[in-house]
């Protein structure tokens, strides 16, 4: 689908919802001092069904989600996220670009710039800054040599496992932090990187163009793959960071609370599991899918795989490390206020066939 494929009525919506988020974001800083207390009425927007609220909602006390299930979390299984991690300041992350590990020379230019940071304890590519830097500020940004990024994001690119010489899908790219990293993470790769949105399509391009870094864009539904084109191949690694509810970013995004609706949570679980079908037979047998999203709610992550597996008899669950993490269903989940990042949820899925996995 091309740029010029979208009809008027399409880009009126659109232009729409992006005025209602610039008006939401216009209200962003009073929202974030009191979203804490807010945060009960989120529960009432969402519903019952999603949503626990435990002996009330005040600053420091207690939420779970999922109509009453904890999130799961290893050795704190049954314990509920404190609302003041959900929506408290988020950190602010570096990435050194490169092949895996935050390079001592990008700590030393930080530091030369009186920039301090420090690494994160699980997530090697990550430097957890002391104070938040506008990007402009963070030396070797323009020429590409650093990104800001969330710890917790950082995975993705790890958790494909990725080899040199291997087409990739990465569905739902914008704005492009993913793509940039899959990029670095081996050599000679061939990467397709796909969005509904062609605005948000461009962050992409930016972003690539930043790091001297080359991927086809494609103005694309991940949902509905052509016959033709990117939809025609089959690819080793699949990524997808799927639409969702976004309630593990709550701390970065306040409008969220203005945003989001009661049937929104049904929309987006019937959407992931249409893109997460239309993809599966785009993975050449022996592949890899990731599929991530940065929610908190079990409907959208262990339960939408359970499903999926349940659909393809082909699919195969792939173990994941749970540092940072713990194991939720055939996945792993991120909290914040646990693991020193935003949340997100994570599950590979690999392709039976008769070569290795």
């Amino acid at each position: 689908r091309t740029v010029d494929a979208y009809s008027a009525s399409e880009l009126a919506n659109r232009r729409a919802r992006q005025k209602e988020r610039k008006k939401a974001f216009a209200k962003s800083a009073e929202l974030y001092q009191k979203v804490a207390v807010d945060l009960v009425d989120l529960i009432d927007d969402v519903g019952d069904d999603h949503f626990e609220v435990v002996a009330g909602v005040h600053h420091d006390e207690p939420i779970r989600f999922e109509g009453g299930q904890a999130v799961e979390r290893g050795d704190h299984v049954g314990e509920p996220v404190p609302v003041d991690a959900v929506t408290g300041r988020p950190f602010e992350y570096a990435r050194g670009e490169g092949r895996a590990i935050v390079s001592a020379p990008v700590t030393a230019r930080l530091a030369a710039a009186g920039i301090t940071a420090r690494p994160h304890p699980q997530v090697p590519t990550a430097l957890l800054l002391d104070r938040p830097v506008a990007v402009e500020q963070l030396p070797g940004f323009a020429r590409g040599e650093v990104s800001v990024q969330d710890a917790g994001a950082q995975l993705a690119g790890a958790y494909l496992d990725l080899q040199d010489g291997q087409s990739v899908l990465d569905a739902c790219a914008a704005p492009g932090g993913k793509t940039l990293d899959v990029l670095q993470r081996a050599a000679d790769l061939s990467v397709t990187a796909l969005d509904i949105d062609p605005v948000r399509l461009q962050r992409v391009a930016d972003n690539l163009f930043r790091a001297g870094l080359h991927a086809g864009l494609v103005v694309a539904d991940a949902a509905d793959p052509p016959t033709g084109g990117w939809g025609a191949r089959r690819y080793d690694r699949i990524l997808i960071d799927a639409p969702c509810s976004a309630t593990g970013v709550l701390r970065r995004h306040p409008d969220i609370r203005l945003l989001r609706r009661a049937d929104d949570i049904d929309v987006l679980v019937g959407r992931q599991a249409e893109i997460l079908d239309a993809l599966w037979p785009l993975l050449a047998p022996g592949g890899r899918l990731l599929y991530v999203t940065c929610s908190l709610l079990p409907v959208e992550n262990a339960q939408q795989i359970d499903a999926f597996v349940a659909r393809h008899a082909d699919a195969v669950v792939a173990e994941l490390p749970t540092a940072p993490g713990s194991p939720a269903g055939k996945g792993v989940q991120l909290l914040p206020g646990i693991d020193a990042s935003d949340g997100f949820f994570y599950a590979a899925l690999v392709k039976a066939s008769d070569g290795p996995v």
